[in-house]
């Protein structure tokens, strides 16, 4: 008898436990009231300036709360400077990651290389002996430079 009370007991646990939970508490039954909210999507708009400096990818559609990487990767004349929103500087690194909690635009901003003062000009680096010495160490904005080295 003491073991059919138990049975009994715990039978009515159970089904005091089920009828109390809310239908909000269950999970979403397919479209009816109650269920779970459904996530919050945002866009991420990508542009290069200029357009030619080089081209800007990560864009699109995103969940709140995902990780967008945004990657900007200059053209072969032009360096990357920094990525903009609403003309303030978020980054100043070729890749930018962050977590999605609104529609963003960034800019990846692009500008052609400044060129590092040389005692030597152009025809030197190119045709000399020690032109080309020289432009083994001669580097345009940290990027590595190549002599070139022609016999008249």
């Amino acid at each position: 008898m003491k073991r059919f009370l138990t049975v009994i007991a715990a039978v009515i646990l159970i089904m005091v436990f089920a009828f109390s939970c809310k239908k909000s508490d269950t999970a979403n039954d397919g479209g009816s009231s109650g269920g779970l909210v459904e996530p919050q999507h945002y866009s991420i708009s990508v542009l290069a300036s200029p357009a030619d400096g080089g081209i800007v990818t990560g864009g699109g559609d995103f969940e709140e709360g995902q990780t967008c990487t945004v990657t900007a990767s200059p053209d072969f004349v032009y360096v990357f400077t920094n990525c903009t929103e609403n003309d303030t500087i978020v980054s100043d690194s070729v890749s930018y990651t962050f977590e999605v909690t609104c529609n963003r635009n960034l800019v990846a901003n692009f500008a052609l290389p400044t060129y590092v003062d040389a005692p030597y000009n152009a025809w030197d680096l190119l045709f000399s002996s020690e032109g080309a010495r020289m432009a083994s160490g001669l580097r345009f904005l940290g990027q590595s430079v190549k002599a070139v080295r022609s016999e008249r």
